[in-house]
């Protein structure tokens, strides 16, 4: 009875040292991720219709927005 005790006891201390060291295993940290790009800048085209201008003439003055970004003028 004796070494029944022994064996019982001796199997039970290696399940219980093979289940602790599984136990322990560390999770690999991942590896960072590269930031996102920048947003893409705003460009804004402005215009005058004629061109050619008299003093006292009126004109038409246009823009051309890429961007939501860029204030109403």
């Amino acid at each position: 009875m004796n070494s029944r005790f022994l064996r019982f006891a001796g199997l039970s201390f290696v399940m219980s040292a093979i289940l602790m060291l599984g136990a322990c295993h560390k999770k690999s940290v991942p590896a960072p991720t590269a930031p996102p790009p920048p947003p893409a800048k705003p460009t804004a085209t402005l215009s005058v219709t004629p061109t050619n201008v008299q003093q006292g003439q009126s004109v038409q003055l246009g823009k051309v927005c890429t961007s939501q970004q860029i204030a109403a003028v």
